[in-house]
């Protein structure tokens, strides 16, 4: 991220090829307002620590998340909460129009044996 233009660059050789540019953990760390700006990215990763708070409506965590997801939805970026571990979360993420999650809520980690299995069961029943 010390060179902008390169990675500017990079990013847009590897859009060209078709691949998808998530901005991850957003609005933690590195990540940047700027980063929406200088970058072509076609998806925002709102960090689990703001989604942690989201079930909670009028809470700080609660107007955040509702923030970035319109943030995302204004530029017609894809948004994905990090970190759902229940169901008011999801259902308050699902309100606010977060369009993906990901966490402990629908599946555990598992090992790649197990995660084909899975995968291959979901396809059997045109999930």
């Amino acid at each position: 991220m010390r060179d902008v233009a390169a990675a500017r660059a990079r990013l847009a050789e590897l859009k060209e090829l078709g691949v998808c540019v998530a901005l991850d953990d957003f609005g933690t760390g590195y990540s940047s307002l700027a980063y929406l700006r200088e970058f072509p990215v076609d998806c925002l990763k709102i960090d689990r620590a703001f989604s942690a708070g989201v079930a909670s409506p009028g809470s700080e965590d609660h107007e955040l998340v509702r923030t970035i997801v319109d943030l995302g939805r204004t530029r017609g970026m894809l948004v994905i909460a990090e970190g759902i571990e229940d169901a008011a979360q999801h259902h308050e993420l699902a309100r606010l129009d977060c369009e993906l999650g990901q966490g402990f809520h629908f599946c555990r980690p598992l090992p790649v044996d197990a995660l084909a299995a899975a995968l291959r069961g979901a396809a059997a029943f045109g999930a």
